[in-house]
């Protein structure tokens, strides 16, 4: 199995780097240092892409806790919006991923883990200070890396997805930044 998702993925870069040599002029050919560019740009894609993943499995988990845990009527929405918007995104992401044969994680990283047990362990209104708090910062962070994968990413469907994700990514971090303000955390 580990031998033809490595082939997939050496299939899926040659694919990458046949589409960026079609923009070339006729006669040239690709200098190692093209070469070298194009296989980091491939790594950037699949690390944005992984990244993405575990990123949209900690939106589901902790929009699920917030419907349980927090206080606020907004922040309880708000968590509802994360687990409905975060799993069509996340059913896409994986979509994406087994059409080109890329693995995705299907767990969160220990950090993430961590993130998820302190957080449960927090008073009810500790935890609506500290979810909107988290929120407020992944989706700021989320936004500037879809922008640059929209824009940069090598693959055309990568860029794709990107795109489309991110107005909804927009939409989440200006309705947590109005709670936040709201509450005054």
């Amino acid at each position: 199995m580990k031998k033809i998702t490595f082939i997939a993925a050496v299939l899926f870069s040659l694919f990458l780097l046949a589409c960026q040599s079609k923009n070339e002029e006729p006669g040239t050919s690709m200098n190692d240092t093209t070469m070298n560019n194009n296989s980091s740009k491939i790594s950037d894609d699949m690390d944005f892409l992984k990244e993405a993943a575990e990123g949209g499995m900690m939106e589901v988990q902790l929009g699920k806790m917030a419907q349980q845990k927090a206080y606020a009527k907004d922040i309880k929405d708000f968590g509802q919006m994360m687990v409905e918007d975060h799993s069509k995104a996340n059913d896409e992401l994986q979509s994406l991923a087994q059409q080109n044969n890329i693995n995705l994680p299907d767990t969160l990283n220990e950090d993430k883990q961590e993130d998820m047990h302190d957080l449960a362990k927090l008073s009810v209104k500790n935890f609506d200070k500290k979810y909107v708090s988290m929120m407020v910062e992944d989706h700021q962070n989320d936004v500037d890396k879809f922008k640059d994968e929209a824009q940069n990413a090598s693959s055309p469907q990568v860029r794709q997805w990107a795109s489309k994700t991110l107005p909804i990514l927009q939409k989440h971090l200006y309705k947590i930044k109005e709670i936040q303000k709201k509450y005054n955390y």
